[in-house]
């Protein structure tokens, strides 16, 4: 999956196209935005979910609180979850400006794929219906790619999961900065449109 303002980059639009990815609109309601991905799994294909729906905003890049795309998809469709955990991708583009990406050679990127997680269970008739189990799925997706991504460096992952709704860190002061420049960018397209009618 992959938002849809990505397949309009130059390059890496058919990139993505190329690689089967599924567009997500982010403004869609989950259950629109799910159904290409359950139409996939039917058919056999293998689906990669990022279950945070964007970079972390964890200050020190751990997994932060995951959504319950993944492990909806699992309940309801008895498909295996396989967590797959990876690090150093910070080191090529720099988090939350993808306009500064390095190239560098010796930039190591660690992928960990981890066993798949047990949810046998949590399956019922019910399926995502049944918001315990969903809430208790993506709680064991989130603690094996955690544990993944702790195995990679090397460090145990903090016991508490960063909200991303948390209105700090560098994730927090680089949004401010695009809220002040989107709104400069309507102030003088305002005053540009105030000039001309005069």
């Amino acid at each position: 999956l992959a938002k849809r303002s990505m397949f309009k980059v130059p390059f890496f639009g058919w990139v993505f196209k190329g690689m089967g990815l599924i567009p997500v609109d982010r403004d869609q309601n989950p259950a629109a935005v799910l159904a290409p991905t359950r139409e996939a799994l039917a058919a056999g294909e293998v689906v990669g979910i990022y279950p945070e729906g964007t970079l972390t905003r964890d200050p020190e890049e751990w997994p932060m609180a995951f959504k319950s795309g993944a492990a909806r998809l699992a309940l309801d469709t008895g498909v295996p979850v396989i967590p797959v955990s990876q690090w150093g991708a910070q080191r090529i583009m720099e988090p939350y400006n993808s306009k500064r990406i390095n190239l560098k050679p010796r930039r190591p990127l660690s992928y960990r794929f981890g066993a798949p997680v047990d949810l046998s269970d949590l399956m019922s008739e019910a399926g995502s219906d049944d918001h315990a189990a969903v809430d208790e799925a993506t709680r064991r997706i989130a603690l094996a790619v955690r544990q993944g991504v702790a195995r990679i460096r090397g460090v145990e992952a903090p016991e508490e999961i960063w909200d991303p709704k948390t209105e700090a860190g560098p994730w927090w002061e680089h949004e401010q900065r695009r809220r002040a420049k989107k709104e400069r960018k309507r102030a003088k397209k305002e005053r540009k449109g105030a000039s001309k009618g005069e």
